[in-house]
């Protein structure tokens, strides 16, 4: 469905849940929750105002407060992201320190440590770049205090890789 988003025309919109979508642009993206939804979000987050205004959460930062109130529809890796980026200082976005005391706040926040034991052995993707004195990707992976940069022959497809998995994906 091609519509209006605060980011231009939609390229795609997925449904997520009932009152929640997820959109796509050209430019940029994020969702767009129902009236009812946005009502039922406004009373977890109260003061929280949305960059693109009422009802649309862009793609960079806000998501992750739509994600935080509706987290039966968010996968564990997509909350312990949230939970990253509310806690981000310079973001702005700090989640209020009451939302962590309700029961939504700490399944959220379990489902994020659960998340975090599953990974404690991966490596995430982090800044990547590719150019012509560079065969495939240049990317700069992390685990743990350890941070190095890998050539791969395709761009990342996921966050997290093993070892293994890692392995089958440098350039020799």
């Amino acid at each position: 469905m091609n519509m209006h988003t605060p980011w231009g025309r939609s390229q795609t919109h997925k449904k997520i849940a009932d009152g929640i979508y997820s959109h796509s642009t050209a430019s940029h993206g994020g969702f767009e929750l129902s009236t009812n939804r946005y009502l039922e979000f406004k009373k977890i987050f109260p003061d929280f105002k949305p960059y693109a205004g009422d009802y649309w959460f862009e793609e960079d930062c806000d998501w992750a407060f739509v994600a935080l109130a509706f987290p039966q529809f968010f996968s564990n890796q997509d909350i312990f992201n949230a939970i990253r980026m509310t806690n981000y200082k310079s973001s702005g976005l700090n989640c209020p320190e009451s939302f962590w005391n309700t029961a939504l706040g700490i399944e959220c926040q379990s489902r994020s440590d659960a998340f975090k034991l599953s990974i404690a052995d991966k490596w995430e993707v982090g800044s990547m770049g590719c150019g012509h004195n560079i065969k495939g990707w240049a990317v700069i992976i992390s685990r743990n205090n350890e941070r190095k940069t890998v050539n791969l022959k395709d761009y990342p497809a996921k966050q997290f890789y093993s070892d293994k998995e890692l392995e089958s994906l440098l350039i020799p």
